[in-house]
């Protein structure tokens, strides 16, 4: 059975007739490839698209092992599309057409909800060129609920990629190799996504060359709510001390000692209020947080299970047994610190998670917080 989602879109005449609300009812409800797919062959579909604009997660710019791609997300069990260039086969799926005044052959193909998109690279352009100009199409006529990054490697031109050219503001960033190798990057490139692009999450396994004979060190406080980190050479104790940090992984060995007691302070004094867990995993490190007030944990197995907590950091035995509570002087929030020469977790207990502990946990809890009105 064919669904509205699969639906081709109806006759462009057709839609010009309606009032713009109805027009987005309609073409949200089609397969998304074949309206923008229309909005590449016809100019009265691309106008209408401005207004209308189709809705998609994500718009992310790709470069892996010297190929660079946008991937689409459409979300919603939409599906996705995959647009590349390459040397195209002689019969195309499109007939030439112009994309801000560049005409272009596209060649499709489809997986199930996975559809790849190449096209031939006109004389005189390259890989960025092309995309670039793809991607100020695709900005037109669909609303992108994040625009992403994600490479394998440094590149020279990294400031002069067409993501950056739309703003600041960028869904997440990644930068990993396929292997477990990490990608060397510049501290000046470095510098520039950490400090003049707002990342909502940082997905790095990244290595920093020398500035001269000097080891790189960021020493500003991140700005991403979600930090994952599996190279932390250049990473400093003033990286969380700032921003709002909703969540941090972080896996490998400082040459800057971090000071997580005075990351838990910060946090106890009300600084990431929204923090959720923070999780390093490192070895043979000293971590000390004698002169913080802590109590043993009332938390059970199941209360952190629940969390996914156990996903990454093995049996929770231990947690259990030597796991301290602590609570913040500035709203009495619970959160739990555990603390090896390997590992640090740290898991606060936010009041939505309450209602998921066990009921002996939650009877605890109501008489550590004085809950009367659950």
């Amino acid at each position: 059975m064919t669904t509205m989602s699969n639906s081709a879109p109806p006759p462009i005449a057709n839609l010009l007739k309606l009032p713009l609300l109805q027009v987005q009812n309609i073409v949200r409800r089609c397969d998304p490839a074949e309206i923008i797919a229309s909005t590449f062959l016809f100019d009265a579909m691309n106008e209408l698209m401005k207004k209308a604009k189709l809705i998609a997660t994500d718009l992310t710019y790709i470069h892996k092992e010297g190929v660079h791609s946008l991937h689409i997300d459409f979300g919603h069990n939409k599906g996705s599309i995959n647009i590349r260039t390459g040397i195209l086969d002689d019969e195309n799926d499109l007939p030439p057409t112009k994309i801000n005044g560049i005409e272009l052959k596209i060649s499709r193909t489809v997986t199930g909800n996975s559809r790849e998109w190449i096209i031939r690279r006109p004389d005189g352009f390259d890989q960025e060129m092309v995309l670039g100009e793809m991607m100020n199409h695709l900005l037109q006529v669909v609303k992108f609920k994040n625009l992403c990054f994600s490479t394998s490697s440094d590149l020279p031109n990294l400031r002069e990629l067409p993501i950056f050219q739309h703003g600041t503001d960028i869904g997440y960033i990644q930068i990993k190799k396929r292997n477990q190798r990490s990608v060397l990057f510049t501290a000046d490139h470095l510098n520039f996504l950490l400090d003049e692009i707002n990342a909502k999450e940082l997905d790095l396994k990244v290595k920093v060359r020398k500035v001269g004979d000097t080891d790189f060190f960021y020493e500003k406080p991140f700005k991403a709510q979600k930090i994952e980190l599996h190279n932390v050479s250049w990473v400093t104790t003033k990286c969380f001390l700032g921003g709002d940090i909703v969540s941090v992984k972080l896996d490998g060995e400082t040459k800057k000692e971090i000071d997580y007691n005075a990351i838990v302070k910060y946090w106890l004094n009300g600084g990431h209020p929204n923090l959720d867990r923070f999780v390093a995993q490192f070895t043979n490190a000293a971590v000390n947080f004698g002169d913080i007030k802590m109590t043993p944990t009332i938390f059970k197995e199941d209360d952190f299970s629940r969390r996914n907590i156990s996903s990454y950091l093995g049996s929770l035995n231990d947690i259990i047994k030597d796991g301290k509570d602590i609570r913040r002087t500035t709203d009495g929030l619970p959160a739990t610190l555990f603390a090896t020469t390997e590992q640090v977790l740290w898991c606060v207990w936010h009041e939505k998670y309450h209602m998921f502990c066990v009921p002996d946990t939650f009877k605890k809890l109501k008489e550590v917080l004085k809950i009367t009105d659950y």
